[in-house]
């Protein structure tokens, strides 16, 4: 019964308010925005996702701008916003022994999907 009130919760959508951070914790990784992270020591707002396109499974990376928490009645879901760049083997390159991933950031990812649930990222 819990389970169904909680599916009720989330299928009338997020309340009016939510909040937005510039710095988040989630999955043993601090994570800041591309704003926040300018001028630090640390560049801390890149992230990492699988996914899965037309052609198959990608390695998605990208850059958070914003960081928002959305309340749902008793739950809570952070989003981040993201800018994600082509993950095509064309523009970007892994580093067999260093395993250091090269990605050409002058090129973006043209579907419009900029939000990824915060506990998927790395």
């Amino acid at each position: 019964m819990d389970e169904i009130l909680r599916l009720r919760g989330l299928a009338q959508g997020p309340l009016q308010c939510a909040t937005e951070y510039h710095t988040y914790f989630v999955n043993g990784y601090k994570f800041h925005t591309q704003s926040w992270s300018e001028g630090k020591k640390t560049y801390n707002s890149g992230v990492y996702v699988k996914g899965v396109t037309e052609g198959g499974a990608n390695d998605f990376y990208g850059v958070i701008k914003h960081v928002y928490e959305l309340f749902y009645n008793q739950d809570k879901v952070v989003l981040f916003y993201c800018d994600w760049f082509d993950p095509s083997l064309r523009w970007t390159k892994m580093n067999k022994i260093s395993h250091n991933v090269d990605i050409r950031v002058d090129k973006k990812y043209n579907v419009y999907d900029p939000f990824i649930m915060a506990h998927n990222v790395r």
